[in-house]
């Protein structure tokens, strides 16, 4: 990685022994372990250092229903919201006026 490559690349400093792993910019899809690998080849030794990246980023709607949907009293419907986010957000559901559902009215599925 000695050029910059799109926005993930390794910097070194020519007075330093020191490298530098740059995300620029982070993307939440860049969570996960990392590993620094540290040869010896003198000794053909090497030395790991493994680090977690935790990406925090805002809610955004992953799939939902949507079209308005027009249905008969009595029918049964399945309106559809999945969302991500670090922390993981967390759905509600309103009624037109900003009321909550009732109590009991939520089923966890799966």
């Amino acid at each position: 990685f000695s050029q910059p490559t799109r926005r993930l690349y390794a910097e070194h400093a020519l007075d330093s022994t020191d490298w530098y792993l740059i995300f620029d910019p982070l993307d939440r899809e860049d969570y996960g372990d990392l590993t620094c690998m540290l040869a010896d080849t003198g000794y053909n030794n090497s030395v790991y250092l493994r680090r977690r990246l935790i990406v925090y980023s805002e809610p955004f709607v992953v799939q939902s229903s949507t079209k308005d949907i027009e249905v008969s009293e009595g029918d049964n419907i399945l309106l559809k919201c999945f969302a991500q986010g670090l922390p993981p957000p967390q759905i509600q559901w309103m009624k037109a006026d900003a009321s909550p559902l009732p109590d009991g009215n939520i089923r966890a599925i799966g």
